[in-house]
Parts: C-alpha cells; structure tokens; sequence
C-alpha cells in the first residue's frame, strides 16, 4: 500500500500544456502553491522577488534571466510593492527539444531556479518589449519571438549560470508582503524530508516528526504555505522524480517505479494516466522522439 496514494492536485486551468506566451504583470504575493507544465522565464526590471520552489525558499535578483520548471510546486511568498514582473511561459515539450546541455537540463528538472549570472541586457532590450507587444501581435511575428526565446534558453544553456543552490536567500525587502516566515521554516524542514527520501514509503507522520510540531499543526502550517496537503505534495514530488528519470536515463521502468517511492508498478502508471494522461512508456518514447526531431539537431 502506498502511504499516501497516487492521486494529486490538478494543474492550473488558466495555463493550458500547450499555451506558449509573453505578459508582464504587477508581482503579487501568491496565496498558495500551483503548478503548470511549462517552462517559465521571469525577468525583474528592478526590486526582487522570493518564492517557495519546490518547498525550497529562493530568490530572483532584478535585472537577471530565471528559468525554472514551473510543474513543480511554485509559489511567490515575498514581492516588492508595485514590482513588475516579465513572465515567457514556454511548453515543456518545447524545452525538451532543444539541443541543451545535459547538465542544464537536469538542474531545470530536478527543480532548480536557473539564473543568469550577470544583468540579461537581452532581457531589458527585447523580453521586455515583446511583453508590451504580444497581445496585438500576428501569428507570424509570435513565431519569431518563439524562436528567439527558445534560442535564447539555448544560449543560456552555454553561458555560466547560478541555481538556487548557489544563490543567497533573498533578505527582507521594504514594503513587500511575505509569507509567515516561521511557518515557511517548517514546511521547509518537511519538503527536506520528503525530497531526502522520496525513493522510499512514508507516511505523513513522518513528515510532521521532522518538525517537532503536533501533527495537526505541522499539517496546517504545510496546506498554509503551500496550498496543499502533504499527501498531494508527495504525490506530485513522486511523479516529477519519474517523468525526470524518463527523461534523463534508460532505467527500467520498474525500477523508476521503486525509486519514486511507489509500492507497486500500477501505482506509477495509475498516476501517469490521471496526470499525464498517456503510459510511462509512451511518455519515454515521445520524449526520445522530439530529441531526434529535426528540431533537436538544429
């Protein structure tokens, strides 16, 4: 029996898988976790901004290029007033063509937010403008910004990098709204132990252990910060770990299965055919279809 199950939370309706788009909003602090299958670029003209990604606490520093997976829980808990926030959402079968390095595109999976180490002068002078433009823009003129975009992940891809492992937290900003920071710090302590041993079974209470909180509080302050139960969380961190070992190695889909944490091979393919909607297998061969796509070779 899988301790908790294989069911998870349902992706975010207004961002369909296929959806490939530019816009520029003012930043707001998000009430709870979501999660869509893209790949999103964000770009800070000024200020800063920090986000629980993946129950890991991070931050984007202004006038830089991130780019994260955004399938895995994300969520901004601390933003400056009145911020603006340039956002490209690129399909992840999209990414998952490009011809990128191996080592970027595993940082990318497992969840990291990937920074451009220096100001993204590209950013300022074409992302910025392509924000202001999308709406009104033709098919044809969309097309090239694609291009541009998935070229410019490319580049990044060669250019020296920083991820969230590498970069400070973000320090208290002025005027911005921020989740509880003491309940950030516990759910913190919980994502720790469910990434640290999601390749085996768990049961919840195991999770809230780690925090030395009473259950019922530490599985409040988890649904508080993150929009979700613990259960969904380790349901979804479980199918993220399969669909990047799919993607990054030849391991036998069994195998995968165990790895994962799940207690059987039809509790993996049960969780594929109500997320992903298509076999594990099938996944693995559309996947290493796109990377011999003339596309890929480019």
């Amino acid at each position: 029996m899988d301790p908790v199950g294989t069911d998870d939370i349902q992706p975010d309706e207004d961002l369909p898988s296929d959806a490939f788009f530019v816009e520029r909003h003012v930043a707001d602090v998000m009430p709870a976790a979501h999660w869509h299958d893209h790949v999103e670029i964000n770009y800070l003209p000024r200020g800063q901004m920090e986000y629980l990604l993946n129950g890991r606490r991070t931050a984007l520093a202004p006038r830089r290029l991130g780019v994260f997976w955004a399938a895995v829980h994300h969520q901004a808990i601390s933003v400056g007033e009145h911020q603006q926030l340039v956002c490209a959402y690129i399909p992840i079968v999209e990414f998952l063509r490009l011809p990128v390095a191996a080592p970027f595109r595993a940082a990318l999976l497992r969840g990291d937010l990937i920074q451009t180490r220096d100001e993204c002068n590209w950013a300022r002078h074409s992302l910025v403008p392509m924000s202001e433009k999308w709406a009104e823009t033709n098919r044809a003129l969309r097309q090239v910004f694609r291009e541009e975009l998935l070229l410019r992940l490319r580049r990044m891809a060669l250019e020296p990098t920083l991820t969230d492992s590498q970069e400070a937290t973000a320090d208290d900003l002025p005027g911005s709204d921020r989740a509880n920071p003491r309940l950030v710090a516990h759910v913190e302590v919980m994502t720790a132990f469910i990434n640290e041993h999601i390749d085996t079974p768990f049961r919840v209470r195991d999770v809230t252990n780690a925090t030395g909180l009473h259950q019922t509080s530490a599985m409040a302050a988890f649904r508080k910060v993150l929009g979700l139960s613990i259960g969904q969380y380790v349901r979804r961190r479980r199918l993220s770990q399969a669909m990047y070992l799919l993607t990054n190695t030849d391991r036998a889909i069994a195998d995968i299965a165990h790895s994962c944490g799940y207690s059987s091979l039809t509790r993996l393919y049960d969780a594929f055919h109500s997320q992903v909607g298509k076999t594990p297998r099938r996944y693995r061969q559309d996947i290493k279809r796109f990377h011999r796509s003339p596309a890929s070779s480019d």
